[in-house]
């Protein structure tokens, strides 16, 4: 089940969803998987899990990460 989110930023609609981290995915993984920085991932996701700020690669299996889609980008 895939809940998709949208906010503004400025005059773009941006787009996220919901990834249930499974095991035996890494943080190196879903970077590739979503084409996404590790930035970004830590910017969507420093509030529901702190500790990425200080250890971006420490995720557990069950984590519930927000992730832009691939639309967000494309209407640059």
């Amino acid at each position: 089940k895939i809940r998709i989110w949208f906010t503004r930023r400025g005059d773009r609609l941006m787009r996220y969803k919901y990834h249930t981290v499974n095991i035996y995915e890494t943080v190196p993984y879903l970077l590739q998987y979503y084409n996404i920085s590790l930035d970004v991932l830590i910017q969507l996701n420093k509030y529901r899990y702190p500790h990425l700020i200080t250890n971006p690669y420490m995720i557990f299996e069950g984590n519930i990460l927000l992730i832009p889609t691939k639309e967000s980008f494309e209407e640059e």
